[in-house]
């Protein structure tokens, strides 16, 4: 990830590494297949991202990092989206890199997104401390932002049969709130 101004570019990187006990080095564009079923990971990104945020209420965008343009060229694909800023101007932190958090603004929001995933169907099961970033909008208000696309949908997690079915969309988006909550929500 490099950073300009407000935006983040991010390159896909050739390997994917892998540790079984020992180390393996995948290329990127295999595991893609294997994974998302695609080569190209900035470029599923992207368009999940649009598919995505129109189904996402207005006064929640805030809470999804956009994105805004797919560059291609040399043969990679470059993604360009939001670098998260807190009021301050500083980078903002992921939820993993700050630890747990007691602010209630944030886990009201984090309460309505789970909300609007599940009752507009959004398959989104990325829900990972590294995904969620915290945005520092005031001193003493935080929203919590969304930052990864790639990989969404059925497709993500192929061999979990049950992902098919709504109700079984719901179950493993609940049970990942469920376990964010309970790593990283103070009391």
């Amino acid at each position: 990830v490099f950073r300009s101004g407000n935006a983040a570019v991010k390159v896909q990187k050739p390997y994917v590494r892998r540790n079984f006990g020992f180390t393996i080095h995948i290329p990127t564009w295999l595991f893609g297949i294997y994974k998302i079923g695609r080569r190209d990971f900035n470029e599923a990104e992207y368009q999940n991202y649009f598919g995505l945020i129109v189904k996402v209420p207005a006064n929640l965008r805030d809470s999804f990092m956009k994105v805004f343009e797919l560059i291609e060229g040399n043969g990679e694909n470059r993604l360009v989206a939001e670098l998260i800023s807190n009021w301050d101007g500083a980078v903002s932190r992921s939820l993993l890199q700050h630890g747990p958090i007691e602010n209630i603004a944030f886990w009201n929001r984090m309460d309505k997104l789970e909300q609007i995933l599940l009752e507009r169907d959004i398959p989104y099961f990325d829900i990972r401390p590294e995904n969620i970033v915290i945005r520092n909008v005031s001193p003493n208000y935080r929203i919590p932002v969304i930052v990864d696309y790639d990989t969404m949908g059925a497709r993500s997690l192929i061999f979990q049969v049950s992902l098919l079915s709504r109700k079984g969309r719901a179950h493993k988006i609940k049970r990942k709130f469920e376990r964010l909550k309970s790593q990283y929500k103070l009391p």
